[in-house]
């Protein structure tokens, strides 16, 4: 199926609709990921509606559309979302629109500690929210932390192995990014770290992060 969306194959996909059985949005990723930057708004439209409008599908979809530019999909996102965009200005960053989506969210993961935080404890826990692909969490321990910190790299590896799009591409929003090539386990992962600068005729299998 992921093949299809990332071939922009909308009557394959269609084919393969009524055999479909996992919702878990996750193993859906690419999908939603690729019919969102073709701009595939049927295709979109498909997949959501399997996946019940799912709030993580919506993310997961969202990345790819505003990897991908597509202007008629984020707001088509949005609106199925229930959020409507203020102006006629489409949002061009992924993690103001996350924070627009999760705003109504909380996270115990650094909820009214009794004391704040260490800078260690706070990259520890964010590197456990990007593995289980957590947004919510990530973007509050993003707000927490005061600095950059260089083990920060094995986020962004974290996020890539685990096809975690959405998590990756606030990262790459917020952060230096790190572009590991031995992290890159689909097609998706590599078109974010190339929106960001990564050079896929490099040969190097450990390129230097982007800087600035």
């Amino acid at each position: 199926m992921k093949d299809a969306c990332l071939e922009n194959h909308g009557q394959i996909l269609q084919i393969m609709m009524p055999y479909l059985s996992v919702s878990d949005p996750a193993r859906h990723s690419d999908s939603l990921f690729w019919a969102a930057w073709f701009g595939n708004l049927e295709a979109l439209q498909h997949l959501l509606t399997f996946l019940q409008n799912d709030q993580r599908a919506l993310l997961l979809a969202l990345a790819g559309a505003i990897s991908g530019k597509a202007s008629a999909a984020i707001v088509h996102l949005l609106k199925t979302a229930g959020v409507s965009p203020i102006s006629e200005d489409v949002p061009t960053r992924f993690t103001d629109i996350a924070r627009l989506l999760l705003s109504d969210n909380t996270s115990s993961i650094i909820a009214k500690p009794t004391e704040a935080p260490s800078a260690s404890a706070l990259v520890q826990r964010l590197h456990e929210a990007v593995r289980t692909g957590e947004l919510i969490d990530v973007i509050n321990i993003s707000d927490a932390m005061q600095a950059y910190d260089p083990d920060l790299i094995h986020a962004f590896s974290s996020a890539a192995m685990n096809n975690h799009v959405d998590v990756l591409l606030f990262l790459c929003e917020n952060w230096t990014p790190h572009m590991v090539a031995s992290s890159v386990k689909s097609p998706a992962v590599a078109q974010i770290f190339i929106d960001f600068g990564w050079d896929m005729d490099q040969k190097n299998d450990n390129p230097q992060p982007l800087l600035g």
